[in-house]
């Protein structure tokens, strides 16, 4: 985690609490870290995010409001990494709702430059693990799709090949090493072609019907 962590060096800094942000500067100032942005809120924080591309961001707020959230949110979505929300509110539902938007840490209470340290080194493990997690999840999800495409091209090919399900499977794999491509992709291009197909073999047939025939076919 060590390794991974010194990835993480740019601190954008926002608070309007002179004394909270007093102590954050104080340790940033002796640690590894430096700071790219010294902020007061409100101010357009997303503008600033995009300008400097910090790789953490604390955030002051006593009492987090909607604002404050979206543009949590906004970071989360767009350009995510640690954001650690200094407050003072210790409402249960306020630290859940910062949690949902893409809070790495939700600090209440006082502060000192000595804690700061372990609250962000905890912070910046939290994001490396939710973000490991959520790509892990993409990458099941890209392989269930994977899966259900080739098993639809393998189906097309069975049907109007009369191939059996190993003879499919083979020519989907011969087609791909042939183009030195993957073999989700190649099926992709065979479902598409069968598709389309299907689509000008069902239009011609339209066209070939007579205005009493076209409007039957429509009840």
């Amino acid at each position: 985690m060590e390794k991974l962590a010194n990835n993480y060096q740019s601190v954008l800094v926002a608070d309007s609490n002179e004394k909270r942000r007093h102590v954050l500067l104080e340790f940033l100032e002796v640690s590894r870290y430096r700071v790219t942005s010294d902020l007061s809120l409100p101010e357009d924080l997303f503008a600033h995010v995009e300008s400097v591309k910090p790789d953490i961001i604390f955030i002051g707020s006593d009492f987090p409001d909607q604002e404050v959230m979206d543009f949590i949110s906004s970071v989360t979505e767009n350009r995510p990494c640690p954001i650690v929300l200094f407050a003072q509110d210790e409402n249960p539902r306020t630290i859940q709702v910062a949690t949902q938007v893409g809070v790495s840490a939700y600090v209440s209470g006082d502060l000192s430059a000595k804690n700061v340290q372990t609250i962000t080194e905890a912070a910046i493990a939290r994001f490396c693990q939710l973000q490991n997690l959520k790509s892990e999840l993409e990458k099941v999800q890209t392989n269930l799709s994977e899966r259900k495409v080739i098993e639809q091209a393998k189906g097309f090919l069975i049907n109007q090949k009369g191939y059996s399900e190993k003879e499919a499977h083979r020519a989907l794999q011969k087609i791909a090493m042939n183009k030195m491509r993957r073999l989700a992709e190649v099926a992709r291009d065979v479902v598409s072609s069968y598709k389309s197909k299907a689509i000008k073999k069902n239009n011609h047939k339209i066209e070939s019907l007579t205005p009493e025939q076209r409007v039957l076919r429509c009840v």
